[in-house]
């Protein structure tokens, strides 16, 4: 295990640990899929959750305590800020990168920031609860765009993560197989993403080739991005079966 690992297992540990002496929820900060994927290392899944502030996010919050011993529920410290331009008319088509430094150079790390989704010339930033109305008070204008920023309750419902459905056949449900077709890769490139603990399936790494992936799970990929598995659609004339995936 590397020093990393052992390090961040070692701190959500400590976490969990604190949410049972307490009884409280206790909270990270955002996380990459890998890093998030060791809480599961550190506590049992009852007592992990993680969650982005909206579906599909990437980067996700880890939340330690079990619901059932709690017995109370609560919001993830979650906000998002909307940055939208002053005058849209000579408004720069600023990009994720733009965004992320503008915050950065204020001093804020980046594990206080989560995913961020462009649309048009307007911008939605999940970030820590303890940064935004910081944010919010010394962001007015990026490059040379003047933007307006406030948090707002949720993310509009046309606000959404852009997924591209594809069919694909494989001769098996095997994570290997799938992996291979989706991918575009060798039976044996694919097994190997699997054995480097390279493969994610709803926030835990995998290890075995033969896990048989199930409806709706989030499959993440090290290095090829990320898809939901939306399960078998039916079998063709060649007795292979066709599977549905969205790409995200």
């Amino acid at each position: 295990m590397d020093d990393f690992k052992q390090q961040t297992i070692k701190r959500y540990q400590e976490l969990a640990n604190r949410s049972r002496e307490q009884g409280i929820y206790t909270y990270t900060e955002f996380h990459s899929p890998h890093g998030a994927s060791y809480a599961f290392e550190a506590a049992p899944k009852e007592e992990v959750k993680l969650w982005g502030g909206m579906e599909y996010a990437e980067r996700t919050v880890i939340r330690f305590g079990n619901p059932g011993e709690i017995l109370y529920e609560e919001e993830f410290p979650i906000r998002v800020l909307h940055f939208v331009p002053k005058a849209e008319k000579y408004a720069e088509e600023l990009t994720h990168r733009d965004y992320l430094g503008a915050i950065m150079n204020l001093g804020i790390e980046r594990n206080q920031i989560g995913d961020i989704v462009v649309t048009g010339k307007e911008a939605y930033i999940f970030v820590l609860e303890k940064v935004a109305e910081f944010i919010c008070d010394s962001i007015d204008r990026i490059k040379h765009t003047n933007v307006k920023t406030e948090v707002v309750g949720v993310l509009p419902k046309d606000v959404r993560v852009d997924i591209r459905y594809e069919e694909y056949s494989v001769s098996s449900l095997r994570m290997d197989g799938v992996l291979s077709k989706v991918l575009n890769l060798s039976r044996e490139n694919a097994k190997n993403l699997i054995l480097s603990e390279k493969v994610i399936v709803d926030g835990k790494v995998i290890l075995k080739p033969e896990y048989e992936p199930k409806e709706n799970e989030t499959i993440i990929v090290r290095g090829f991005g990320r898809f939901i598995f939306e399960g078998k659609q039916r079998e063709n004339k060649k007795g292979k079966t066709v599977i549905l995936v969205g790409k995200m």
